[in-house]
């Protein structure tokens, strides 16, 4: 197995925390190079006992061993973090009938982790039928399903790729300066200028240094040093963590003794001078138990750090330790609420106290996903996946914020990474609103330009632009949090207006609204208008409409306007004249009552002397009619449906109004809201 494909894997060096004990098998069942292969294997060698396994392949004739062999094989990638090789070993052992189940569901996960969800459902599906009810099996159903949602619904981060900070190896953990505005960065790397050159059992690649980076004035990062020689060594050097005042860095070291990996511990280097002191081992537990990437609270009286090897939940779980006066406290598990049966790793505490860590627990996207814990008004603890795009189909892990802000670095092996695993920014960021669009003439669609609009906000802000010639355009710039009211304006025309609201937004986007404008030239009727038979007092259902005409009249103080109500053609014509007449008034009357100057009103009965003309709005709603009849007695009487001419009847019964000047000056203008 080459380097490259093993690149995937250095997380392994941190997150597994070893176990060390014998194991022992017949060596008349097996040959000795397999007994080898699987203490090294239980002994989280994974890449040791890959190539010792391959060896031992060769040496076994018996099929049912060759599949087990095969099912080793591709556990071994899967802990190295290689799905794809891992699906190649674990079809190979499906193909046996032993531990089917166990296969079928590290199968599964690997097609996850390479986007293939239809082919991991069908392999839960089949685990369902050897174990009805398997709760991993359903589970991992539903994450299929819903990770697929998630891809297609990216929350608010926006992520980037660190190109600069990162190699074509493998670079993660990232720690950044809080006292130099997050400009200095301390990370992880397997590069070739790392210390040690050791082959790390686990991962398969060297062992990994501490690098640090800085941003010029101009926000270019330049190129990543090796940290000072006191903390880096030739083992396993990573996982570091800052404290507030950048004096104190708190890392991982893995150490390798005569080839063999003998555990991990927390070790502290503190900054005197200018210059770091040699590293220190943080007596938390016995160095005979593996614990590591360590987080500190901002009072530096907390560190959060997993491991193994103390017992626990699940694999590995999160852990707490307290300073006390004479140093450090007894760790304490973080419990059910945040360890799972799964492996929790990587924690990261913000300074407003919500923690963040990786786990591969359901539901992921795919290997380790980034969780969120905090807790809710009831003091409850919430644990959510943190979702795409912080998380992808690989691992993610290694989360760092910039105090409290939405803004920060992690590491990601997902594809199109520079090298096997890279550092990623993410951030959330300002939301912005565009209102835009375009002013027609309600009547052809074209394009009106030069129409003035005005833009109001609840913030007390106002804003105005003009819609351009060739295609009267408009746009404004919203802030979150706000209601608008925008007024548009072109001589010849109703003015227009519209309201709009950031308030509920969650997401930045472009709010596109036309404005549609109708002309003051041409005569519009008033729906819904509605009297008593033989009466002129208006019916309760009139004003709704009618309050609609006292906006339009607010919305344009400067026209007059001539209400026109008009009659059906049933009874005398010096009735209908008379009954209209008062409608018109009663119409006028209202819209006093409303505030509006009588002066800009003019009542005017036309009885039953105009009758409709159909247009296409109509045309459309009453088959039996075309546009361009008119509704005069001629046409009604050779109807031969009684209903079709009541319709008639009811269209002529109508309320209109027409301007009669725009050059009305009002004594008090009001923009209504």
């Amino acid at each position: 197995m080459d380097k490259k494909t093993t690149n995937k894997n250095i997380i392994y060096s941190f997150l597994i925390l070893f176990l060390f004990f014998t194991f022992l098998q017949s060596a008349n069942a097996q040959n000795k190079t397999k007994i080898k292969a699987d203490e090294k294997f239980y002994k989280k060698e994974y890449y040791t006992a890959y190539n010792l396994y391959k060896r031992s392949l060769k040496k076994t004739e018996s099929k049912n061993d060759k599949f087990e062999i095969y099912m080793l094989m591709g556990d071994c990638y899967k802990y190295m973090r290689n799905p794809k090789e891992a699906i190649k070993h674990y079809k190979k052992a499906l193909k046996g009938n032993n531990n089917l189940a166990d296969i079928i569901y590290s199968y599964a996960q690997m097609l996850i982790m390479e986007m293939k969800y239809d082919l991991a459902i069908e392999q839960f599906n089949t685990l369902l039928t050897i174990n009805p009810g398997d709760k991993k099996a359903i589970e991992g159903i539903e994450t299929c399903k819903l990770v697929q949602d998630w891809v297609n619904n990216p929350t608010q981060y926006v992520i980037d790729n660190m190109k600069p900070l990162n190699s074509k190896m493998d670079d993660y953990c990232p720690t950044l300066n809080a006292r130099k505005d997050y400009n200095e960065i301390i990370f992880t790397s397997t590069r070739q200028e790392a210390t040690g050159k050791k082959i790390n059992g686990i991962s398969g690649v060297e062992n990994a240094d501490l690098f640090e980076a800085s941003m010029d004035r101009k926000g270019i990062w330049g190129e990543p040093t090796k940290f000072d020689t006191l903390v880096n060594t030739y083992d396993d050097d990573g996982a570091g963590i800052l404290n507030d005042k950048a004096n104190e860095l708190y890392f991982t070291c893995c150490k390798n003794v005569k080839n063999k990996q003998v555990g991990c511990q927390i070790f502290k280097s503190a900054k005197k001078g200018g210059y770091w002191d040699k590293a220190e081992i943080i007596p938390i537990v016995g160095d005979s138990i593996s614990i590591g990437q360590p987080s500190l609270t901002e009072d530096e009286n907390t560190l959060y750090f997993s491991s193994r090897e103390l017992g626990g939940i699940g694999g590995a779980d999160i852990w707490k330790v307290t300073k006390t006066d004479g140093g450090w406290g007894v760790p304490e598990n973080m419990g059910s609420q945040i360890n799972s049966e799964y492996d929790e790793l990587f924690p990261f505490i913000r300074n407003d106290g919500v923690l963040f860590f990786s786990s591969d627990r359901q539901p992921s996207i795919g290997g380790l996903d980034i969780f969120k814990a905090y807790k809710d008004k009831n003091d409850s603890m919430i644990v959510e996946n943190m979702k795409y795009p912080i998380n992808s189909h690989a691992d993610d892990f290694g989360i760092v914020f910039k105090g409290t802000k939405e803004d920060g670095l992690f590491s990601s092996g997902r594809k199109g990474s520079v090298g096997g695993i890279d550092i990623y920014s993410f951030v959330i960021p300002p939301l912005q609103f565009t209102l835009s669009g375009l002013a027609k003439d309600e009547d052809n669609g074209q394009f009106l330009a030069g129409v003035a609009i005005k833009l109001i906000g609840s913030d007390g802000r106002a804003y105005k632009d003009t819609t351009n010639i060739e295609e009267g355009k408009y746009s404004f710039e919203l802030k979150p949090n706000t209601e608008y009211i925008y007024i548009a304006s072109l001589e010849g025309y109703f003015n227009y207006k519209g309201k709009i609201s950031t308030d509920s937004l969650e997401r930045s986007q472009i709010i596109a609204t036309d404005i549609v404008m109708s002309s003051v030239a041409k005569t519009i009727e008033l729906p819904n208008i509605e009297y008593d038979f033989g009466s002129a007092k208006l019916r309760d259902s009139s004003k709704i409409a009618l309050d609609i005409l006292v906006e339009t009249l607010n919305d344009n103080p400067t026209i007059t306007i001539e209400l026109l109500s008009h009659s059906d053609m049933v009874g005398p014509d010096s009735t209908n004249m008379k009954l209209s007449q008062q409608r018109a008034q009663s119409v006028v009357d209202y819209l006093i009552s409303k505030n509006i100057d009588q002066n800009r009103l003019s009542p005017k009965g036309c009885g039953e002397s105009t009758p409709k003309v159909i247009n296409d709005e109509f045309a459309k709603k009453y088959p039996f009619l075309t546009a361009g009849t008119i509704l005069n007695p001629e046409f009604i009487e050779k109807l031969l449906d009684e209903k079709q001419k009541e319709i008639c009847n009811q269209l002529n019964r109508r309320t209109e109004f027409k301007v009669l000047s725009t050059s009305y000056t009002p004594k008090n203008i009001k923009l209504t809201n």
